[in-house]
């Protein structure tokens, strides 16, 4: 091994499926240049076999990304315009590749955040996985035109049973507090609701490279239930199902279709709070509609949302040295994309009609980086004609989940 200057030896032989005595195989390197590649921690992984005496010696040769990562996280929504602030992350925390972050966001929302993901805790010589972090967030609803503050703090465990890491089950519990300042708008007479959330996931995932996915399958599904035997405010079962599919089309095009559909059970306004309904439009939704203006004819407990992208690398996913410097070492790219979103959203059956979808289509240009996974500016068209500029973070496909 050699580049690992920060990363302690036993982070990388963890992620290889070849061992010591194996005949090699040329579909498990690429394996383990997958795995690698998953890793916050490396900018670049080469494995280089090579014939020596009457074996085969496995050179693995790895960049890592820059040790500590400043940026500005820009954002923006419909309803309250710009905000941004610093973030820093630190891919590669104690050389164990455990990824955290911090972050500020002022202007039209105030947002501050912290999360810490450790991607590989030994149990009986599988991979269990602990993240967690806590949010802060005060912003103005004009749907509901209240201002709102809102406190998360959340962990999940997610255990992965094979040697592939393609399957996973999770467990997770989060406290979801929210103040309002206009009556009606919370569960608890007194404007403020303190939730109570546990959830249970299984999930599948066999893309090679998360920052630039081309190929295999991404899904799963969530169970999640608020109050009722937990406390607190609140008394539903969530249940939501994504799938999507990546599928190369040629070295630099890529397509990929998914969708989410999530179901609650319980009354609005007395075992789920108003909002926690999905209002419908904006950059993670159906981008071409502003969600301030869809968002108050086209919401309810339930929703669908499917997404075609069409994207074009114009920039593949490449290590970039700041000032030729190893430890300023990042991987970045970026992709023109062209899309179609369609969406409606319900509570009562009768409710879930074409006649109440809407379908908003555009082309974008987004941007792989570190850190943040990608930030996506996207133009869209609604099919009512109206246009509209989207900023977002994230892939749409994690994004809309």
């Amino acid at each position: 091994m050699s580049g690992n200057r920060k990363t302690r030896e036993f982070v990388i032989v963890r992620e290889l499926q070849t061992e010591v005595g194996d005949s090699l195989s040329l579909a498990t390197m690429r394996t383990d240049v997958m795995r690698l590649t998953k890793l916050s921690a490396f900018s670049k992984v080469e494995i280089v076999p090579r014939l020596e005496d009457e074996g085969v010696v496995y050179r693995i040769t790895v960049g890592e990304t820059a040790p500590v990562i400043p940026t500005l996280l820009p954002g923006y929504s419909e309803e309250n315009g710009w905000y941004i602030g610093p973030m820093v992350s630190t891919p590669n925390w104690f050389g164990r590749a455990v990824l955290a972050s911090v972050y500020a966001q002022w202007g039209g929302i105030t947002k501050y955040s912290f999360s810490a993901n450790n991607p590989w805790i030994s149990v009986a010589h599988r991979q269990l996985s602990l993240s967690g972090g806590t949010t802060y967030q005060k912003r103005e609803d004009k749907i509901r035109e209240s201002q709102e503050i809102t406190s998360i703090a959340g962990s999940r465990a997610t255990f992965y049973p094979g040697r592939n890491r393609i399957f996973n089950v999770g467990l997770g519990f989060q406290y979801l507090g929210t103040k309002s300042d206009k009556p009606g708008v919370t569960l608890s007479p007194s404007n403020r609701d303190d939730l109570l959330q546990c959830e249970m996931l299984f999930r599948a995932n066999s893309v090679e490279d998360p920052l630039d996915p081309r190929r295999g399958w991404v899904g799963g599904i969530q169970e999640r239930r608020t109050g009722g035997f937990l406390g607190g405010d609140g008394d539903s079962w969530r249940t939501q199902i994504d799938l999507t599919r990546y599928q190369p089309l040629s070295a630099r095009s890529t397509l990929a279709i998914g969708g989410v559909l999530a179901d609650q059970t319980g009354t609005v306004g007395k075992d789920i709070p108003v909002y926690l309904q999905y209002s419908l439009g904006g950059s993670n939704s159906i981008r071409g509609y502003s969600r301030t203006d869809l968002g108050k004819v086209l919401y309810g407990k339930n929703q669908f949302l499917g997404t075609v992208e069409y994207s074009y690398r114009i920039m593949s996913p490449r290590q970039i040295q700041l000032f030729g410097l190893s430890f300023l070492s990042f991987r970045v790219g970026m992709n023109v994309v062209g899309f179609v979103d369609h969406g409606v959203a319900w509570t009562d059956r009768d409710e879930l009609s074409m006649d109440r979808s809407r379908t908003g289509y555009g082309v974008g240009l987004h941007l792989m980086v570190p850190g943040i996974d990608r930030i996506r500016l996207d133009l869209g068209f609604s099919q009512d004609g109206d246009v509209v500029l989207h900023l977002g973070t994230r892939a749409k496909f994690d994004a809309q989940r």
